[in-house]
C-alpha cells in the first residue's frame, strides 16, 4: 500500500512522509520471506471460511467497537519513534480487538455510538454481518438511530462550545 501511495503521489517511499510506527511496520514487512506471506494468506483464508460459517447461523454479531473508553490524545501515537512494529501492532490490536478480525475477513461492520460513559464519552457498539450483506447493517443502523438518536448528544467538553475566532 505504501508503494502504491508513493506511486500515486509521485513521492518517494520515505520515512519523511510516513508516521514512525507505520514506517517500522513497512520495514518489518520488507524483511519477511515470501513463505511468510503465503502462510499469512493461507491463515487468512482459513479464518475467513470459519467466520463465514459462523454467520450461517447468525445475521448479526454485536460487540464493543473498542476494548476501552476512547484513548486520550497522544496515547496511541503512531509518530512515536521508540515503538517497534510489533509493539505498535499490539497497541492497536489491544485498543481495538473487535475490529481487526472483520477487517481481515472482509465482513461488513458498522459502529454506532449507542452508549455513553459516566462522563458522557460515546461508546461505540459494533455490529457485524454476513459477507456482502451491508444492506442489513444499514437498515439496522437506521432503525437504531431512529429509536436511539445520538446526533444531538455532546460530551461535557465539545468543540462547538469553544470560543470562535472573530471573522
Amino acid at each position: 500500500m505504501i508503494k502504491g501511495a508513493a506511486a500515486g503521489t509521485g513521492k518517494a517511499v520515505s520515512p519523511d512522509y510516513i508516521e514512525a510506527a507505520i514506517w517500522k511496520c513497512y520495514e518489518y514487512g520488507g524483511q519477511l520471506k515470501a513463505a511468510d506471506l503465503l502462510e499469512a494468506i493461507h491463515t487468512n483464508a482459513v479464518v475467513s471460511r470459519q467466520v463465514a460459517g459462523f454467520f450461517e447461523d447468525y445475521d448479526i454479531l454485536l460487540s464493543p467497537t473498542i476494548g476501552t473508553l476512547p484513548a486520550k490524545i497522544g496515547e496511541l501515537n503512531a509518530n512515536n519513534p521508540n515503538v517497534s512494529a510489533v509493539e505498535w501492532t499490539e497497541q492497536i490490536f489491544t485498543y481495538a480487538p473487535f475490529t481487526n478480525l472483520f477487517n481481515a475477513t472482509g465482513q461488513p461492520s458498522i459502529s454506532l455510538p449507542l452508549a455513553e460513559s459516566k462522563s458522557g464519552l460515546p461508546i461505540g457498539l459494533q455490529m457485524t454481518g454476513k459477507f456482502a450483506d451491508e444492506l442489513t447493517l444499514l437498515q439496522l443502523g437506521r432503525q437504531l438511530e431512529e429509536a436511539m438518536p445520538w446526533k444531538d448528544r455532546q460530551p461535557a467538553v465539545h468543540v462547538s462550545e469553544q470560543p470562535q475566532p472573530a471573522v
